[in-house]
C-alpha cells in the first residue's frame, strides 16, 4: 500500500537580535512540561535540514541544558532550516519546515526596495510567517533593575525597527496591500510581563489583548502586521520559550538572563502559534480550492486528492473536499455528455428531426434536472450548477410548451429562494462556529461584540437572551476560582470586561444575574479595599496611604487613613513642627545626691533652655525640673540635650551628675532616660521628652462599612 504524501508547511521566521529566536528554536527541541491543551512538538533531526542547522541547534540545546546562554545564529545570508512535527488537541499532526530569514532584516547590503520585494515574495511563497518580539519587564511593585531598563530600551528600538521594516509591505501601494498569508506575532519572554497561568492559556491571551490597548511599540508592530494581511489572517500570541528567568553575573562581569529551570523547561505557549498558522493555511487552501474548482476539472481532481490527505477522514474539511470532488466528477460527466449531445444534435439536424422530437427531448432534460434538484436539495453548490443547466435549456416557443415554461420558471424561483435560505444557514453556522469558539476560550467580550455587530433576526435575539444568562454564571465561576487562588487582579479584570459589554447584553436590575454581578463586584471591591489598607498597616508610609486614598474603591477606612496622612504630613522630613517644648524630670538614685541646694541647668544644642535653683533632691523621689519655651524643628533634626546638677552648700560645690545625649526630634518625642553620672557613678536618671510633637492616630483593623 502506498503511503499518503505528507504536506510540509513552510514557515518563515523573522526577529531581530536578542528577541529570543535561538531559545525558541532550541526549546522546541527540548523536554518541556506538558501543554495545558495537550499540544506537542517534536524536532526531526533526521529530516532534510542541513548539517550546519542541526549542529547549531544541538549546541544551543546543550548550552540551555547547562543553563548557559546559547550563541545566537549567524546573521549572514545563510538561512537555517529546521523541521518539527506539531500535534494539536484533535491528534492531527502537521509537519512544519521553519526557515530563519532574520538575517535579511539586518543585512546592510539590502536596500529598502530589495527588502520590500523579498518580504512580499516570502509572504507569497511561504505557508505562514512568524514575527518575534520580546515582552517588556514589569515588576509587581513597579520597580525595574538597571539591566531590565537597559533591555527594555533596546527592545523598544528593535520593535520600532521591525515596524518600519514590515511597513515596507504596504509601501508599494499607498492604499495598503492585503496579503492572503497567515501571520503571527510572537510576544516572546512573556514571563517578564505576566505571572503566567499555564493552566489557563485563555487568561494569558486576554492579558495580551489588554496589553495591546496601551501605547507601546508592541502595539505599533501589531497594527502594521494586522493591516498587512487579509481578514482573519493575523493573530498575536504570548510565548515564554524558557519560562521564568533570572539575572546572574558571570565571572567576566557580564550580567545575563537565564532560565530558572531546565530539564524540563517550564515553557508556555510554544506550540499554539504554529498550529494556528497550519490550520489557517489549510482553511485558505480549502477556500481557494472551493472557489477555483470550476475552472479546470482535471486540476480540481488532482488538487482535491492532495488536499484530502491533510485532513482526518471524517472531519468537516474532508467532507467539504469530497463534496467538491464529487461535483468535479459530475462536471466531467456533463462535459462528456454535452459533447456527445452536440454530435447527436448535429446528426439530428442533418436528418431534419422534427420540432416535436426536439420539444420532447427538452422536456426530458428538464425532468432530469428537476429530479436532481430534489435529490440535492441541501447541497448549494450542486443546486447552483443545476440552476445553470436549467437556464441553458432553450426557451423559445418551439422548444417548450406553456405548461413546461411555467414549471421551469416556478422551479427557478423555488431554487433561488432555497439557495438564499441555505446561504443564510451557512452564514449562521459560520457565525455560530466563531461565537462558540470565543465562548470556549472564555473571550466573552469578543463574543458580546460579535453578537452586537451582527444584523438582528429571531435567531440572534434568542442567542442574545441565552448569552446574557449563561455568561454571568460562567463569569461567576471564573471569579470564584480566582478568589480561591488569591488572584484578585484577575477577578477584577474579568468583571471590568463584563462592564464593557454593550448595555443590551448586560443584565438589567431585577434579574437574578444582575445581582450576582453586583455581589461579585462588591466582593472584589472589598478585597481591593482591604488589601490596600493592609499595605498601610504593613508599611506605615506616605506612598501606601496616598494609594489607598486614590485607588481604594470603597474608601471604607477613609477617615482613619486621612487622619494618618495628616500625621505623616506634619512629621515629614521637610515639614517644620512648631511649638515644640523640652520637658525634664529627674529621679534621684543615691544618698550622695540628696540635698536642698541643687542647681540644675538644661541646654539644647548648647543653648540654656531650663534653669532651676534650690532644687531639693530626695532618694528615690522624682522632681519635675520644668519645660522649655516653644521652638520649631523638623522631625529629622538631631538635637543635643545636656543636663548638669551642681549642689551648692557651705562646704563647696558638689557634682551631683551630668549627662549628654544627641537624638532626632522624632526619637526624643517618644521619651528618653538619660543617666546623670559623677565620676562614673549614676547619681540620678533624667527623663527627657519633646512635648507638642504630633501624635500618630490609632489605625483600627479593617472593617465593613456600617
Amino acid at each position: 500500500m502506498n503511503k499518503k504524501p505528507t504536506k510540509v508547511y513552510r514557515f518563515a521566521l523573522y526577529g531581530l537580535s536578542a528577541s529570543g529566536k535561538t531559545c525558541l528554536l532550541a526549546a522546541l527541541a527540548m523536554p518541556r512540561y506538558p501543554h495545558a491543551l495537550g499540544y506537542s512538538c517534536t524536532w526531526l533531526p533526521g529530516s532534510k535540514q542541513d548539517a550546519h542547522s542541526q549542529e547549531w541547534i544541538k549546541k544551543a540545546v546543550e548550552s540551555l541544558s547547562r543553563r548557559e546562554v546559547p550563541e545566537p545564529n549567524p546573521t549572514g545570508e545563510e538561512h537555517f532550516t529546521f523541521e518539527y512535527d506539531f500535534t494539536g488537541a484533535d491528534h492531527q499532526t502537521f509537519r512544519i519546515e521553519l526557515v530563519d530569514y532574520s538575517g535579511e532584516l539586518v543585512n546592510p547590503n539590502i536596500s529598502d526596495s530589495e527588502l520590500a520585494k523579498s518580504l512580499r515574495q516570502k509572504f507569497a511563497e511561504m505557508d505562514g510567517i512568524l514575527v518575534l518580539g520580546e515582552a517588556p519587564y514589569r515588576d509587581q511593585l513597579g520597580h525595574l533593575s538597571g539591566h531590565q531598563k537597559t533591555r527594555d530600551a533596546q527592545t523598544h528600538q528593535d520593535l520600532h525597527d521591525l515596524r518600519q521594516t514590515f511597513s515596507l509591505l504596504r509601501g508599494e501601494k499607498q492604499e495598503g496591500a492585503a496579503l492572503d498569508t497567515p501571520v503571527v506575532l510572537l510576544v516572546n519572554k512573556w514571563d517578564r510581563y505576566s505571572d503566567i497561568d499555564s493552566a489557563h492559556p485563555d487568561i494569558e491571551q486576554g492579558k495580551l489583548e489588554d496589553f495591546f490597548k496601551s501605547e507601546s511599540p508592541h502595539k505599533g508592530l501589531n497594527d502594521v502586521l494586522h493591516h498587512s494581511v487579509s481578514e482573519d489572517n493575523f493573530k498575536a500570541f504570548p510565548v515564554s520559550a524558557l519560562g521564568a528567568g533570572e539575572f546572574v553575573r558571570l565571572e567576566n562581569g557580564d550580567v545575563v538572563e537565564r532560565p530558572k529551570q531546565v530539564q524540563p523547561l517550564n515553557a508556555f505557549g510554544l506550540e499554539d502559534a504554529f498550529l494556528w498558522l497550519a490550520q489557517r493555511r489549510d482553511a485558505i487552501d480549502l477556500r481557494d480550492y472551493q472557489n477555483n474548482s470550476i475552472k479546470n476539472v482535471k486540476q480540481c481532481q488532482q488538487d482535491g486528492k492532495a488536499l484530502l490527505n491533510r485532513f482526518p477522514p471524517n472531519s468537516a474539511q474532508a467532507k467539504q473536499v469530497k463534496s467538491v470532488l464529487g461535483q468535479c466528477k459530475k462536471r466531467a460527466f456533463f462535459y462528456w455528455a454535452g459533447t456527445v449531445a452536440a454530435v447527436v444534435l448535429a446528426l439530428c439536424l442533418v436528418a431534419k428531426i422534427t420540432m416535436d422530437s426536439w420539444n420532447h427531448e427538452n422536456e426530458e432534460a428538464f425532468r432530469q434536472i428537476a429530479g436532481s434538484v430534489k435529490e440535492n436539495w441541501q447541497k448549494s453548490d450542486t443546486l447552483n450548477e443545476l440552476l445553470e443547466e436549467l437556464r441553458k435549456l432553450p426557451v423559445h416557443q418551439n422548444a417548450e410548451t406553456d405548461k413546461m415554461r411555467q414549471e421551469r420558471v416556478a422551479l427557478e424561483d423555488t431554487v433561488l429562494r432555497h439557495l438564499a435560505e441555505l446561504a443564510s444557514q451557512r452564514d449562521w453556522e459560520r457565525f455560530m462556529a466563531g461565537y462558540n469558539d470565543k465562548m470556549r476560550r472564555k473571550n466573552f467580550i469578543a463574543a458580546a461584540q460579535a453578537l452586537q455587530s451582527r444584523q438582528s433576526d429571531e435567531r440572534l435575539e434568542k442567542l442574545k437572551a441565552e448569552f446574557k444568562s449563561v455568561v454571568v454564571h460562567r463569569i461567576e465561576e471564573q471569579v470564584k476560582r480566582a478568589f480561591k487562588d488569591d488572584r484578585l487582579r484577575e477577578a477584577d479584570e474579568i468583571l471590568k470586561k463584563y462592564a464593557q459589554f454593550p448595555p443590551e447584553l448586560q443584565q438589567a436590575p431585577g434579574r437574578e444575574e444582575y445581582y450576582i454581578i453586583k455581589a461579585l463586584q462588591h466582593q472584589v471591591a472589598e478585597r481591593q479595599d482591604q488589601d490596600l489598607y493592609g499595605d498601610i498597616m504593613k508599611y506605615m508610609d506616605r506612598e501606601h496611604t496616598e494609594r489607598y486614598l486614590d485607588d481604594a474603591p470603597l474608601q471604607t477606612m477613609k477617615k482613619e487613613v486621612s487622619e494618618y496622612k495628616t500625621y505623616l504630613d506634619k512629621t515629614a522630613q521637610t515639614a517644620t513642627i512648631p511649638n515644640l517644648k523640652l520637658f525634664v524630670r529627674i529621679t534621684w538614685q543615691t544618698y550622695e545626691a540628696v540635698g536642698d541646694h541643687n542647681q540644675i541647668r538644661v541646654s539644647l544644642n548648647g543653648k540654656n533652655v531650663i534653669s532651676k535653683n534650690y532644687v531639693k533632691s530626695q532618694l528615690n523621689q522624682s522632681t519635675d525640673i520644668g519645660t522649655s519655651r516653644g521652638f520649631s524643628a523638623k522631625a529629622s533634626d538631631r538635637k543635643t540635650v545636656e543636663i548638669t546638677v551642681i549642689e551648692d552648700d557651705w562646704l563647696g560645690d558638689d557634682d551631683n551628675g551630668k549627662g549628654t545625649v544627641k537624638k532626632r526630634i522624632s526619637d526624643l518625642a517618644k521619651g528618653y532616660t538619660l543617666r546623670l553620672k559623677s565620676e562614673g557613678k549614676t547619681m540620678a536618671k533624667a527623663f527627657i521628652q519633646i512635648k507638642g510633637y504630633p501624635k500618630a492616630p490609632n489605625l483600627l483593623a479593617w472593617h465593613d462599612q456600617k
